[in-house]
């Protein structure tokens, strides 16, 4: 389907609304909405255009197929967490990088894809459990044909 492009990133703090999900059509535009409408709310805001969503995938998600989603932006400091948001922070990490064009309900094809076909059959293994969405400017909303988000999976060469 694609070959990853690879990068690396630093830690980053990351505040935002999080849901727990079996991935339902509706959790993911409900969260995006209540995270959408709360962002200004954030303090210490980096100043971009720039946002995530990042996928914690737990024991649950082997054993019950569900995990934390959550919508967010990077922010400098945590001293100050708006009620009913959360914080965490993601660790430096090298990220093998997916794009997804066009209308974001084919977006679970690429994830098959990476989760089931790439990442068993590549030199690579999940580093952490989780994986990050990245939106920037390329990002022209979800029924756009020419919309683009990345997919970022942190990697580490499989073990011996």
């Amino acid at each position: 389907m694609q070959t990853p492009t690879f990068r690396e990133m630093g830690a980053k703090k990351l505040i935002g609304c999080s849901i727990y999900t079996s991935g339902t059509k509706s959790d993911f535009p409900e969260i995006w909405d209540v995270f959408i409408k709360r962002m200004d709310e954030i303090p210490h805001a980096l100043k971009s255009e720039t946002s995530y969503a990042v996928e914690f995938l737990g024991q649950e998600f082997h054993t019950e197929g569900k995990w934390f989603y959550m919508p967010c932006i990077e922010v400098t400091e945590f001293d100050e967490i708006p009620i009913l948001m959360v914080a965490k922070t993601i660790p430096a990490a090298r990220y093998a990088v997916f794009t997804h064009t066009g209308d974001i309900s084919g977006v679970h094809e690429l994830y098959t894809f990476v989760f089931k076909e790439w990442l068993p059959n590549s030199e690579f293994e999940m580093a952490f459990d989780f994986n990050l969405e990245l939106y920037d400017e390329r990002f022209l909303g979800v029924d756009n044909p020419e919309s683009q988000l990345e997919i970022l999976v942190p990697v580490r060469s499989k073990s011996v």
